[in-house]
C-alpha cells in the first residue's frame, strides 16, 4: 500500500517570521494605494500610516525595515514623542505636525522642499536632528507611504486630542499598524533587558539610525531586545522585583494602546504580532516580473 510521505512542517526563526509579516503588511499598504486609486489619479498617491506600538514589541526594528523600502518615507524614531510635553497645546502641535507629514507635496522639487521645511518648522519636540536625517533618505519621486511610529497614548491626557487625531486620520486616509507580541513574558524580558541590563537592540548591535545634537549616536529610548539574547541565557541573574516591574510596564503599555485605538473609532487598523509559520512573500518589480521569495 502506498503511503503519502508528509514532510515535517518547517519552522521559521521567530525574528524572520515577524519580519515576514511586517514586510507583507507594508506591501499590502503600498499595493492597496495603487489598486484603489481612481482612474486618472496620480501614480504617487500618498499612503499615510502610523505604527502604534507596545513597549519592547520590536517597533524600532520595524522602523528600520520600513525605512529600507524605497517607496516608504519613514520619519524616525519617534518624532512627536516628548514625555515632558503633555498640555493641550502640545497635543495640538503633535496633530499639526502629523497633518503636515501626511500631506506630502511630490509634484515638484519646490513643493517637496516646502513640505520638508514645514515639517522642520512644526517640530517642537526636540527631535529635529533625527527628522532631518530621516527626510534625507526620502525620495520625492519614489516615496508613496509616509509615516512614523508614535505612542499615541500620550494624547489621552486631553479629551479633545484623540477625536481631533481621528478626524485628521479619516480625512487623510491614514492607516494604523498596531504592533504587539503574543508572548508577554518574553516581551517583559525584553523590557527588563532594555531598562536594567543595558542590552537593547541598538546597544547589542551597535547600530543607530540617527545622530544627536552632540554628534553621538542617538539610541532609541524604546529599543527592544530583539537583537539581544535574554539575560538568563547569558548567565546573568535576573532581579525578580525589577522583572515584575517590567512586566507591569508591559501590561500598562498594552492597556493604553488598546484604549487609544478604541477611542480612535473606525480608523483602519492592522494588528501585527508574531506569526507562527514562515510566510512566503510575493512582490512585483516595476518591470512587471512577479517573483516569489521565501524567508
Amino acid at each position: 500500500m502506498l503511503r503519502r510521505r508528509i514532510a515535517p512542517r518547517r519552522r521559521c526563526p521567530r525574528p524572520l517570521r515577524l519580519a515576514g509579516l511586517l514586510l507583507v503588511s507594508v506591501m499590502v499598504l503600498l499595493q492597496a494605494a495603487a489598486l484603489l486609486r481612481p482612474p486618472g489619479a496620480r501614480a504617487e498617491l500618498a499612503v499615510p500610516f502610523v505604527v502604534v506600538f507596545e513597549s519592547s514589541s520590536g517597533s524600532s526594528w520595524l522602523l528600520q525595515l520600513l525605512s529600507s523600502h524605497p517607496a516608504a518615507c519613514v520619519v524616525g524614531f519617534e518624532p512627536i514623542d516628548n514625555i515632558s510635553m503633555t498640555s493641550a497645546s502640545d497635543h495640538a502641535s503633535r496633530i499639526r505636525w502629523l497633518g503636515q507629514l501626511w500631506a506630502p507635496r511630490t509634484e515638484s522639487e519646490a513643493g517637496w522642499a516646502a513640505w520638508r521645511r514645514g515639517l522642520e518648522e512644526a517640530s517642537v519636540f526636540g527631535q529635529l536632528p533625527a527628522i532631518r536625517q530621516s527626510l534625507q533618505r526620502c525620495d520625492r519621486r519614489r516615496s508613496r507611504a509616509f509615516g512614523l511610529k508614535a505612542r499615541l497614548s500620550r494624547l489621552l491626557t486631553d479629551t479633545v486630542a484623540v477625536p481631533s487625531l481621528a478626524q485628521l486620520m479619516r480625512a487623510r486616509g491614514a492607516r494604523v499598524l498596531r504592533l504587539s507580541r503574543r508572548n508577554r513574558i518574553k516581551q517583559a524580558l525584553a523590557e527588563y533587558n532594555r531598562l536594567h541590563a543595558g542590552r537593547g537592540q541598538f546597544v547589542a548591535s551597535g547600530a543607530a539610525a540617527g545622530s544627536s545634537a552632540g554628534g553621538r549616536p542617538a539610541v532609541d529610548a524604546n529599543a527592544n531586545a530583539t537583537g539581544a539574547r535574554p539575560s538568563a541565557a547569558a548567565g546573568v541573574e535576573v532581579d525578580l522585583e525589577r522583572f515584575r516591574a517590567a512586566l507591569r510596564a508591559v501590561e500598562r503599555s498594552r492597556r493604553l494602546t488598546a484604549r487609544v485605538l478604541s477611542e480612535l473609532g473606525d480608523v483602519e487598523t492592522l494588528s501585527l504580532g508574531e506569526p507562527r509559520t514562515c510566510p512566503s512573500l510575493t512582490y512585483v518589480r516595476s518591470s512587471g516580473d512577479r517573483q516569489r521569495v521565501r524567508l
